[in-house]
């Protein structure tokens, strides 16, 4: 274990301790000669407490090398990679230039395999399209992925980088390339709201319906976001309200805890998600958001909902009635226990009219 900092500090104290002027017989020192000094029974004392705590000046010089940070020797090529990397994330073009005369790898990679193409296509640095064209010019692999399967235009979409996107989609860069997640450059480009770049994306013919792993499409990423204006051009585009992921969550159930979560819904429910839609778990939206503290005014929402059915149950065997008792929303219950005689009462009513309409049947007969 390391010393405490009392213990380095008088290691240091001790050590650093200044030696008294040499004097000669008559206690005084001649001009221009230097002579050893003679310690007195106290220096003594105290060099000799030193020489028997050498673990001191040890403790110490270990603890100055524990926070010395230096970088290892690097060869000439990698040493060329380091440069052309920090030239490239600077957005300086001459810097890049110059490191690329001397013979670095335009498609050398960091550690996690980003490439110096990848680098300027996520720059926001003022000379970052400059340097990718440079990049571009010296046959930069488009395709070449990162760790996380990022190609250089999912580094340009999420970072929505509108210049950088163009300068790629006319190197032909694919579009239809997606990360390890099965994320596209379409669903990257909603997570940095950029709208704009959505639609671009759409002009080239991305794929607005296809899903990630989880079974997310774009407009589930929009939904998750609170992105509104988002959400209603992708219902325009006739992306799918009703669409479930591999859970069987509804994009209403990812916008519930979303920013803009009611206007999100709002927008969702008009092009038939159901309200009523219940996941692996057998839970509604509904239940999803009397469990969470943070979106209670959202539940108080849905319950206006004319199609609401509070009484659905979930594997557990509970309904959203049941959720209020065991989180003590004793108002919202009684709001819930309100709609459910309603709608006890029109499930009578619809059920009493079809034994009607079949006894008329039969007496037709």
């Amino acid at each position: 274990m390391g010393a405490s900092c009392s213990e380095v500090h008088r290691a240091c104290a001790d050590l650093a301790a200044p030696k008294a002027k040499a004097t000669n017989e008559r206690g005084a020192v001649p001009a221009g000669v230097a002579r050893r000094s003679v310690p007195s029974d106290s220096e003594s004392d105290a060099e000799s407490q030193v020489s028997r705590r050498p673990d001191f000046a040890n403790l110490l010089g270990r603890r100055v090398r524990h926070f010395e940070v230096s970088e290892p020797d690097l060869s000439p090529q990698a040493q060329l990679t380091e440069d052309l990397m920090r030239a490239t994330r600077a957005g300086d073009y001459d810097a890049m230039l110059d490191v690329l005369a001397k013979g670095a790898a335009v498609n050398s990679t960091t550690q996690r395999r980003q490439s110096p193409l990848m680098l300027a296509a996520a720059a926001r640095t003022p000379g970052a399209n400059e340097c990718m064209q440079l990049l571009l010019d010296a046959a930069a692999e488009l395709e070449a992925k990162d760790v996380l399967g990022w190609s250089a235009l999912l580094y340009a979409c999420r970072n929505n980088r509108m210049g950088q996107v163009d300068m790629l989609l006319k190197a032909r860069a694919q579009l239809q390339i997606a990360d390890h997640g099965g994320r596209t450059a379409v669903m990257l480009a909603t997570l940095e709201g950029g709208n704009h770049l959505v639609q671009i994306l759409a002009e080239q013919r991305a794929q607005l319906t296809k899903k990630d792993q989880r079974g997310w499409t774009p407009l589930f990423h929009a939904a998750s976001e609170g992105n509104v204006d988002l959400v209603k051009w992708l219902l325009r585009k006739h992306c799918s309200a009703q669409d479930v992921d591999k859970d069987r969550h509804t994009a209403l159930m990812v916008a519930y805890n979303a920013p803009n979560n009611t206007k999100v819904a709002h927008h969702l429910l008009k092009r038939a998600c159901s309200v009523n839609a219940q996941n692996d778990a057998g839970d509604s939206v509904l239940m999803m958001a009397l469990r969470n503290d943070q979106t209670l005014e959202f539940a108080r929402w849905l319950q206006n909902d004319p199609f609401l059915d509070v009484l659905l149950k979930n594997a557990g065997k509970e309904d959203a009635i049941d959720i209020c008792e065991q989180r003590g929303l004793y108002g919202m219950r009684l709001m819930l226990e309100s709609k459910a005689r309603l709608q006890a009462e029109e499930q009578a009513d619809k059920e009493k009219a079809a034994s009607s309409q079949m006894a008329a049947a039969m007496d037709g007969t």
